[in-house]
Parts: structure tokens; C-alpha cells; sequence
């Protein structure tokens, strides 16, 4: 009796849509702030009822999604276990097939004062940066590790074998807080340049 909405990053390939249709009645592989209010809206005035034949199939083709500015004031209902998740971009430029990169092939950057801001009203000592791919853009990286230095939090980061090659990129996380790195080493295809 109510629509299930089944969706997000990992939505991606053939199968998976495949498998997902016959138990819902929205797929979303990605979706920005209006198509989401297009869709409660719809719910709640029964343009879009539960137990469709055919999925409703939603997609944010023109990249529209964003993360709000006052996206801080999400970290305020953690509780003292959960460690707070700050995005610092949008998407990766990689398009590999394992990832689940919101905007696959685009690579958009959030304001350094906009993250500073969500670093210092995040609860506890530790945060993790949830890029996809952290540090592609070497002066925006840099920059940024200066701007969260005062905060002296412990701050997690997933990124690839070539950031570690970079003795100037290394020795600013490391004065920015940064403590864990998560490398992926899902591919060794020289093609995508990913990992070096």
C-alpha cells in the first residue's frame, strides 16, 4: 500500500535495474533536489500510485544535484558512535564500471568555506572526507588542508595511488588532519590512468 522508491549510487547497470523493477515502483539512479520534490509531490497528491506495472524510472541527466550549504546542520543528529561524512566534490571524472561515484565523468568542487564550515560544526574529533576520488585537484586540495589545520580534527580521505605520489599533496593532508587514507586497487587497466 505505499510506493517504494529504490535508488542511488549504486544503481548502476543492466542487472541491477533489472533485478530492482518488480519490487518497487521508483528507480532513481540519481536525483536532484526538484526531481525529488517532483516525486513526493506526486505521491502525495496519487499522481504516483503504489503497485505500478512498470517502474518509474528517474534520472538526473542535466546534473543537477548539489549538496545544500547548510548541509552542516545534518552532522548535528549524530550520536556519539557515528563518525561524520563531509563531501568536498561532486562526482569523479572516472567512469569505472566498480564505482559508485554519484556523476560519473563529471568532477564539480564544493566551496573551501562551505566544507570548513561543516569540518567545524561536526561533532567529535574525526571526520571522513566521502569523495569518491579525494585530491584530484592539487591546488584546491592544498588549499583546503591549510583552511581545516586549525580545526586539529583526525580526518579520513579515500584516494588513488598517484595522490600518494605527491610528496606536496602528502605533507598537506597530513598538516590538514588527514591520519587514514583509503586507496582502491580495483583496477590495474592502464586505459583509465586511475592508479597509476
Amino acid at each position: 500500500g505505499k510506493v517504494v522508491l529504490f535508488g542511488g549510487p549504486h544503481f548502476r547497470g543492466t542487472s541491477t535495474l533489472e533485478e530492482a523493477a518488480p519490487h518497487c515502483d521508483v528507480i532513481a539512479t540519481s536525483m536532484c533536489e526538484a526531481q525529488m520534490c517532483d516525486v513526493l509531490g506526486s505521491i502525495a497528491d496519487g499522481r504516483l500510485a503504489p503497485n505500478r506495472a512498470q517502474p518509474l524510472y528517474i534520472v538526473d541527466r542535466a546534473n543537477h544535484f548539489r549538496y545544500p550549504d547548510n548541509f552542516y546542520q545534518a552532522l548535528q543528529s549524530r550520536r556519539w558512535y557515528q563518525i561524520p561524512t563531509i563531501p568536498t566534490s561532486i562526482g569523479c571524472p572516472y567512469d569505472c564500471s566498480f564505482c559508485a561515484a554519484y556523476m560519473q565523468g563529471k568532477y564539480l568542487l564544493r566551496d573551501v568555506d562551505t566544507i570548513y564550515n561543516e569540518m567545524a560544526h561536526s561533532p567529535g574529533p574525526i571526520a571522513l572526507i566521502c569523495d569518491a576520488t579525494f585530491g584530484l585537484k592539487k591546488q584546491f586540495t592544498l588549499d583546503l588542508m591549510q583552511r581545516l589545520a586549525p580545526l586539529k580534527k583526525k580526518i579520513g580521505v579515500e584516494t588513488t595511488l598517484a595522490r600518494l605520489q605527491d610528496t606536496q599533496v602528502l605533507e598537506a593532508m597530513a598538516a590538514g588532519g588527514v591520519t587514514w587514507l583509503v586507496v582502491g586497487i580495483e583496477t590495474v587497466a592502464a586505459k583509465l590512468r586511475k592508479h597509476g
